[in-house]
């Protein structure tokens, strides 16, 4: 068995590292080398500025000598590194790498030559060192990942996209739910001019295949499989975190440090301000945690930026918050509000009935063992709880798509 990783081919008009990839396995199948397994799409660390949006690295299992697999590899893909970009890398081994490469490319920024010296002197490598990282991290994933990913590509073509879904695609999506996720409709197709015509993401390939088979769209080149860490990586749990760091903290805080500043929130933890904003989804949630009395005791996944760390995900081990409202009227069932400090007395807004009522009423939220994400289309590819029985039967390369190819044409 040899493994192969590349890193660093995203490149505007020209393809992606997972087209690339793809391409390079149909290339070295031609060659009578043969795929083991579906190749793995794994995604790095989302807090370093210099990453494409994806941040994405590939590498699949193949049978065959390493260095034959090398130059064959270097071969196909050298003329992408020089004509297209100088970031692409390749690495080749008979060994898998350590682990600890794979968590440390998603948690922590890496310098090459750490990288280097955890490396085997028989891996073989070729083109851009800082892509190294990205491909020895790909290299180095853990074999049987829970997700997949089945990404449809594009023929060549300067003609407009075609995608579209039939009404009762999004209800699909929702009953096959947590099986199928992140793969509603006004996510799923990118609109750059990057090869990819859309993406399906899910723990169940064969419900990944049905729902490509009434996606309305373009004629398809080719569809790949993936297994991917996807919306299943959990952070490492960390004391204190610096520039650049993907990772975890214990916390617990109460409503006095969840400040709202215009239409986004500020949770202040530890001397540090993370930001959640309001595109993320969880104004409303927030704005009633600022205004009750709340205490929260949990964990929070930092995405830790030069300029700004911001929420990747809040896991609550145990909270409570406590609000008040108006009582309601025993007549209408409107609001009771107070006729001012000085009265005991409360008036009915809808129908004008006064009581003695002074107090407000206490309503407790019970918050324990909940899991707290940005929306659907804001989410990090990392974060999510989505875990499943990897796939068994593999066919490797197939004319029909079906459950068991990595890639097939239609």
């Amino acid at each position: 068995m040899t493994i192969v990783a590349i890193d660093g081919f995203d490149m505007p008009r020209a393809g992606c590292t997972t087209h690339v990839a793809s391409l390079l396995i149909l290339y070295l199948e031609s060659r009578g080398f043969h795929l083991l397994d579906y190749p793995y799409l794994v995604r790095l660390n989302p807090s370093v500025p210099w990453k494409t949006r994806g941040n994405a690295a590939i590498s699949f299992e193949i049978s065959g000598d390493p260095s034959l697999i090398y130059e064959e590899t270097v071969s196909f893909l050298k003329d992408y590194i020089r004509e297209y970009n100088k970031k692409g890398a390749i690495l080749v081994s008979s060994k898998r790498p350590s682990s600890k490469i794979y968590r440390m490319a998603i948690e922590t920024v890496v310098h090459p030559d750490v990288i280097k010296e955890e490396l085997n002197d028989d891996m073989l490598f070729y083109g851009n060192e800082g892509s190294l990282i990205g491909a020895a991290a790909a290299a180095a994933t853990v074999r049987d990942l829970p997700n997949f990913e089945l990404i449809a590509y594009r023929k060549s073509s300067r003609k407009p996209r075609k995608c579209s879904f039939a009404p009762f695609y999004d209800h699909l999506v929702l009953a096959f739910y947590p099986y199928v996720h992140e793969s509603s409709s006004s996510v799923i197709c990118p609109r750059g001019d990057d090869p990819v015509l859309y993406g399906l993401r899910g723990r169940n390939l064969p419900l990944l295949i049905s729902l490509a088979r009434i996606i309305d769209a373009e004629d398809v080149h080719f569809y790949t499989a993936f297994r991917t860490n996807q919306h299943s990586f959990k952070p490492s749990v960390a004391k204190d975190v610096y520039p650049y760091d993907f990772k975890t903290l214990d916390i617990e805080i109460d409503s006095s440090e969840i400040i709202e500043v215009g239409r986004d929130f500020i949770v202040k933890l530890n001397g540090k301000n993370v930001m959640i904003y309001e595109e993320s989804g969880l104004r409303k949630f927030l704005l009633y945690l600022s205004k009750s009395r709340a205490k929260i005791k949990g964990r929070l996944s930092i995405i830790y930026k030069p300029h700004s760390i911001s929420l990747a995900a809040l896991e609550i081990e145990k909270a409570v918050a406590i609000n008040y409202k108006s009582p309601r009227c025993p007549k209408c069932g409107g609001a009771m509000v107070s006729k001012g400090s000085r009265s005991l007395l409360r008036k009915c807004k809808k129908c004008g009935y006064e009581a003695m009522e002074p107090r407000k009423l206490q309503v407790e939220m019970d918050l324990d063992h909940q899991l707290i994400v940005p929306i659907e289309g804001r989410k990090l590819h990392l974060i999510g709880e989505y875990s499943g029985v990897p796939e068994e039967d593999f066919k490797g390369i197939c004319k029909r798509l079906e459950v068991g190819c990595a890639i097939s044409f239609y």
